[in-house]
């Protein structure tokens, strides 16, 4: 029963992230002919300013994954909603906090690296994207809470739902409200996964309440000990993102930005079909652990074997197909566009051998 549940939550992760590439080709076609490159570098650019604000999110998440499954595993309801409601309490109000110190901090970046005749424009969505990621750290804590009773299939229908409603807002907004229409598209899409995603997490949880009113010190600290690790990764990341794209804005233009957003994110789903279809054994060794143990180092020793075989001719079709990718999501051969995803795939190849630590719950558990 549990071989199946891991198959089935694996088979529709890697489905998931094959349709929502299809739906980021069709949406960054429309934003092409719609926008524009240089309007597509704006949005790019104050997305990767307001992302340090997931610095809440990042290590959270996956302790939430982890002490879920463990608390569900010994039939402990009470305690896994005391985690969920401290967990996004916690996250909450850091963001608010975070976002209010970084609006002023955002605000004067952009005017540093975007010509003048831009900073207006990226201004005035900025405060859509700060809001924008408050929703969508909120609905990555509350999956993890489904995650972590191993119902990643349903989190995964709900991520292609919020895909395909944000496609469907986009194509109907932007026309008439350009990147303003995009930033509103994308906070309904926040809304509605944070909403259904709470839906079925109360379904699961008895005595989760709609809205989180019950805070734990003992919980927040658990939680915090267990994460800290993940968030010096997180923050490393979060520097990384911001300071690529300020850069590429300031020295090669907007539309060097928007190429690279592209080759970025093309890249990035290639490497999440890898990782996220290893990440559904997160919850089910925690169950494990409570139970057998002693099978939990031979799974993350078979689950790196079969990760490290998969990266090299994954990462080699994608250079390779690149310049057709081109051609049919930008429509024509852009060379900007192909250098950047060599060289963000020959990134990946290198820090291949960090893959595993997407996993570190896993090897974590046992050690």
């Amino acid at each position: 029963m549990r071989r199946r549940q891991v198959l089935w939550n694996a088979a529709t992760t890697f489905a998931q992230v094959l349709a929502n590439a299809a739906i980021l080709f069709l949406l960054y076609r429309f934003l092409l002919n719609s926008l524009g490159i240089e309007r597509l570098g704006i949005w790019s650019l104050v997305l990767a300013t307001t992302s340090i604000i997931t610095l809440a999110n990042q290590g959270l998440s996956s302790s939430i994954v982890k002490f879920v499954a463990t608390y569900a595993a010994r039939g402990n309801s009470a305690d896994v909603s005391t985690l969920l409601q401290t967990a996004v309490i916690s996250a909450g109000a850091l963001l608010i906090v975070l976002s209010i110190g970084l609006y002023p901090l955002a605000g004067r970046a952009l005017t540093l690296v975007l010509p003048s005749s831009r900073v207006a424009e990226a201004v005035a969505v900025l405060p859509f994207a700060l809001i924008s990621l408050w929703l969508n750290v909120i609905g990555m804590i509350a999956q993890a809470g489904l995650a972590g009773h191993e119902h990643i299939a349903q989190c995964n229908f709900i991520d292609f739902g919020g895909s395909l409603s944000y496609l469907a807002l986009a194509i109907l907004l932007v026309p008439r409200h350009g990147l303003l229409g995009l930033a509103v598209a994308q906070i309904a899409q926040g809304a509605i996964g944070l909403v259904f995603t709470w839906h079925l997490l109360r379904r699961r949880v008895a005595a989760l309440p709609w809205l989180p009113r019950l805070w734990s010190r003992a919980k927040f600290k658990e939680m915090a000990a267990y994460s800290a690790e993940f968030q010096f990764i997180a923050m490393c990341q979060a520097v990384r993102e911001p300071s690529t794209k300020a850069l590429l804005a300031k020295f090669g233009g907007l539309a060097f930005t928007g190429y690279y957003d592209m080759a970025s994110r093309f890249v990035v789903t290639v490497r999440e079909l890898i990782v996220q279809a290893n990440q559904v054994l997160v919850p089910t060794v925690s169950h494990m652990f409570e139970q057998d143990p002693d099978a939990v180092p031979r799974i993350y020793r078979e689950s790196y074997r079969l990760l490290f075989f998969l990266v090299v001719p994954s990462f080699a079709c994608l250079v390779i197909a690149s310049p057709l990718v081109s051609l049919l999501w930008i429509g024509h051969y852009e060379s900007v566009f192909v250098d950047f995803v060599a060289i963000l795939a020959a990134a990946a190849v290198l820090s291949s051998r960090r893959f595993p630590a997407k996993c570190l719950p896993i090897c974590r558990l046992y050690s």
